[in-house]
């Protein structure tokens, strides 16, 4: 008897304790048991917006980490503009680290926007989101992937190649496109398909979601597999997967000098990318499959390094092609500038007989800059005018031999070269 007195009291003051639980404590041990709704539905009745919202987001976290759509989370309310960002940026992160997403995990991610009522209108972050799912495909490509076999590097250039505009790998669109280009944003890489000729209908397909510094990123060139992108100091590839690999960290002072301009792909499998170290160009081969890098160190010293590049036609894997200035033509330069009386009397023969102060001014500051200065031009056609000497022109290093031959540039500059 006095055993079932005390087992009542017990009961009883249980029951007390647990009728005296505040609503808060309540709340706490739902969420405690990851009883989600109870939670919810409880903190609704009290109209506590900020415990709903809370409450929401938790209820978001363990739906993320499950990846499992719980039919539960649904018709529920949002309040604070800021915590729904905060629910659009679990979302994004989530994208971030399955940077491919299937099937199954975009329905769990449009089951969570549909679950939280105005989110869709009220939040921009939730609107580009669903703006990139929506130009998202883990099936159906509106471009296409060319699979090939690579051989190895001694295989490759056991023999001579030669290169073409037709050899340089580009990203394929389907039949009623006209072409393709990557792209990066703050949401990741996307396919940028051309529909027509005029470039006014273009359609956007993400291809991998991803934190890219997309402002400082440089698409160098891509096959819609690989693409080559320069970043700060880096020049890497990334495929469609998302992995991601570093091919060259270019030197500090060469990188300030020398923007992401340079790269060139001669076909699937070699790519040429130029750098300037201790004022002195020099050009890398690389031999994509197998990332390994040849140097080949360039005619191409001091100023001069300010105009040349890789010329985009390259004709054959036995030869190297860049354009640069013409030695001559700096030695002319340098001669001029000890005969300025000459230079003076060159002007009046080609140019302008009435040479006035300023306009002479200009003319002889050419001679400290005569590359890239306002007033370059008329030095270069004074010098090409009386001396038959061009600025420019093609170098051409064999590999085999390892000589380099030198010819002048007469007819127009070509195309992507800045000059």
């Amino acid at each position: 008897m006095k055993k079932m007195l005390i087992l009542l009291i017990s009961l009883l003051l249980l029951l007390s304790i647990s009728g005296c639980q505040s609503t808060e404590e309540k709340i706490a041990n739902h969420l405690n048991n990851k009883e989600y709704l109870q939670a919810y539905e409880l903190a609704a009745k009290t109209s506590e917006e900020e415990m709903m919202d809370k409450i929401v987001l938790q209820w978001q976290q363990t739906i993320l980490e499950n990846e499992t759509i719980d039919e539960k989370f649904a018709d529920l309310n949002m309040y604070d503009k800021e915590n729904m960002n905060t629910f659009a940026s679990n979302v994004l992160n989530y994208l971030f680290e399955k940077k491919t997403p299937n099937k199954e995990q975009i329905e769990l991610i449009y089951s969570l926007f549909d679950g939280v009522k105005e989110i869709r209108a009220k939040s921009a972050l939730v609107k580009k989101i669903l703006v990139a799912l929506d130009n998202y495909s883990y099936d159906e490509k509106i471009w296409i992937v060319e699979e090939r076999e690579t051989v190895s590097y001694e295989e490759y250039f056991s023999k001579e190649h030669l290169y073409s505009e037709e050899t340089v790998p580009t990203i394929k669109p389907n039949e009623e496109a006209v072409a393709a280009y990557v792209s990066f944003d703050e949401l990741g890489m996307l396919v940028n398909v051309v529909m027509n000729y005029e470039y006014t209908d273009i359609k956007k397909q993400y291809v991998l979601f991803g934190q890219f510094d997309y402002n400082n990123t440089a698409t160098l060139a891509s096959d819609g597999y690989w693409t080559y992108v320069g970043c700060e100091k880096e020049v890497y590839r990334i495929n469609i997967n998302g992995e991601k690999e570093i091919l060259y960290t270019l030197d500090a002072e060469g990188y300030s000098k020398r923007p992401f301009v340079d790269f060139v792909m001669l076909d699937h499998d070699v790519a040429l990318l130029s750098e300037v170290i201790d004022d002195k160009m020099y050009i890398h081969r690389i031999y994509l499959p197998e990332k390994k890098i040849e140097t080949f160190e360039t005619m191409v010293t001091g100023i001069a390094t300010r105009e040349s590049g890789i010329v985009i036609e390259q004709k054959s894997s036995n030869h190297i092609l860049y354009f640069g200035i013409n030695p001559a033509y700096l030695e002319k330069v340098d001669y001029l500038k000890q005969h300025q009386d000459l230079l003076i009397d060159l002007y009046k023969k080609h140019i302008d007989k009435n040479l006035d102060e300023e306009e002479k001014r200009y003319l002889l500051e050419t001679l400290e800059n005569p590359i890239d200065s306002s007033a370059v031009k008329k030095l270069k056609e004074i010098i090409e005018k009386e001396y038959g000497i061009y600025s420019s022109g093609r170098y051409d290093y064999n590999v085999l031999t390892k000589k380099t031959e030198f010819k002048q540039y007469v007819p127009e500059y070509p195309q992507g070269i800045p000059w």
